[in-house]
């Protein structure tokens, strides 16, 4: 990312009957949606005389799915694998010189990461989660500087993703959770996402 510029820039459903029994008979595949707000920042700096940071930040609406399995672990305990697909994320654009601007456009993303959390109450899950996220993203610069052309390349950027959640047992079959996580990624590019999701077992 940073050289394309200066070349031209597990889940549960938590079913309120099986919360009250031993958390090992919380098992099981699940599916979801989720839906919230992000935002995508960049931080670069590029350690050239006259030549600006590329430091700017936005927020939008991030959306998705994700599907994922769950074990319950003694009475008040769960462990979970989830993988995730969004979207989401606006067009971050700055200047480092006149003449030449550099954007950065998130296109879909995806994470794979591991939960583990406990009963506060009989349907009440709190956990956390650290995992694995990229997203895709085209890198652009827009020349009007003589003898420097535009460019135009689509990359990945990646990184850790964590983060902690609660999750709520509506009945035997569906669950709604509310979720923060941060993916860290390459390229001084990071993500922060505060997210509503609801998730069905089977």
């Amino acid at each position: 990312m940073k050289k394309l510029i200066l070349a031209a820039l597990a889940t549960a459903l938590l079913p309120a009957s099986a919360l009250a029994q031993d958390a090992g008979a919380i098992g099981g595949a699940f599916v979801g949606g989720q839906i919230g707000w992000g935002k995508r920042s960049v931080d670069l700096d590029f350690g050239l005389p006259g030549v600006e940071d590329f430091d700017k930040s936005r927020s939008g609406i991030d959306y998705g799915i994700f599907a994922g399995y769950d074990y319950g672990v003694g009475q008040n305990f769960l462990v979970g694998v989830e993988a995730g697909i969004g979207l989401g994320g606006k067009t971050l654009r700055d200047t480092p010189i006149a003449g030449l601007t550099a954007e950065i456009d998130p296109k879909w993303n995806y994470d794979v990461s591991a939960r583990a959390g406990f009963l506060a109450t009989p349907n009440l899950l709190v956990y956390g989660r650290v995992g694995y996220g990229a997203e895709r993203t085209r890198v652009s610069t827009v020349s009007t500087i003589a003898g420097v052309d535009s460019t135009s390349e689509k990359g990945w950027s990646d990184g850790l993703l964590y983060g902690a959640g609660l999750e709520y047992g509506l009945n035997e079959s569906a669950s709604i959770r509310t979720e923060y996580r941060h993916r860290d990624m390459d390229g001084g590019y990071a993500a922060d996402q505060v997210l509503a999701g609801l998730a069905f077992r089977f």
